[in-house]
Formats: structure tokens, C-alpha cells, sequence
């Protein structure tokens, strides 16, 4: 089954691609301004606990754009969702239409996760003790909510 891409399928994906262009480009926009050593990682406090050389912080925008693009790889194939299984055959299209909203969502928020990460790790800033509670809802509650409103439609 074919599906289009509606208007919030393109918001989606348009404010994904921007947050994580703008990410990438603030890199290089204040890479010889960057420290010689940054934080390489965080604990769950949001506190940096490991320094690394500045190069490091290209490994953020290198898996952020690998997620997206593997991400948006598979949005072009319904067919390899599987979200359908037990789903009533007249209820098919609007499950496929929650995956594909699923999709979006799960894009944008890891853009967001990984342009926060930037940021911080290029100020050399903690992320905050909100940090991953937040990182965790914006990737979390989109799949509980469609996950619940899939299983609705069985």
C-alpha cells in the first residue's frame, strides 16, 4: 500500500531536517573555538564524567545523520513496518497512517536529542538533570501513544 505524505508527515520532517542541519552547521560554525578537550560523555544527572579530544564531537552529528537517514530509508517501505498483524483488514490503512506518524515523530525527536547533545558537548555544558528524563519522553511517549491507539484499531 501506497501512502502519501500529508502535511504533518512534511512538517515532521521538515523541522527534523532543520534541527539537524542547523546542529551540523554550528559545529563547523565554532569548531576552532572549541576547547582541545570536550565531554565525550554525560552521566544521568546530565553532568559531563568523560573528556575527549574536540574531534569526538563529530561522531553526534555522524550518527544523528546515519539515524535520519536510515530512519527516512525506512519510511519508503510500508510493507517492511509490520504494524498491521492482527489489525482488522478495514482498520489497515489508519494503522499504516499511525506508523507513518510514528515514523515522523521518532525522527524529530532524535534530531532534537542529538542537537541538544551538541550543543552542550560544543559549550562544554552539563545537559542538565532534566536531560534524559526529556530525552527519554521525547522518544518514549510517541510510541506508547501510537503503540495504544494501534492496538485500539485491532
Amino acid at each position: 500500500m501506497k501512502l502519501r505524505r500529508r502535511w504533518y508527515d512534511w512538517l515532521l520532517f521538515g523541522l527534523a531536517l532543520a534541527v539537524l542541519l542547523a546542529a551540523t552547521v554550528y559545529v563547523f560554525v565554532v569548531w576552532k573555538r572549541l576547547p582541545e578537550q570536550i565531554p565525550s560523555h554525560y552521566n544521568a544527572m546530565g553532568q559531563p564524567d568523560a573528556y575527549g579530544p574536540r574531534s569526538g564531537i563529530l561522531f553526534l552529528p555522524t550518527v544523528a545523520w546515519f539515524l535520519f537517514i536510515l530512519i527516512s530509508a525506512v519510511e519508503c517501505f510500508p510493507s517492511a513496518w509490520n504494524t498491521v498483524s492482527g489489525i482488522r483488514r478495514e482498520n489497515i490503512p489508519a494503522a499504516l497512517r499511525l506508523s507513518k506518524i510514528l515514523i515522523g515523530t521518532t525522527r524529530l525527536g532524535l534530531s532534537l536529542s542529538f542537537a541538544w547533545m551538541i550543543l552542550c558537548t560544543a559549550r562544554s555544558v552539563p545537559m542538565g538533570a532534566a536531560a534524559l528524563p526529556l530525552l527519554l519522553a521525547v522518544t518514549f511517549v510517541p510510541v506508547m501513544v501510537i503503540v495504544a491507539l494501534l492496538l485500539r484499531l485491532r
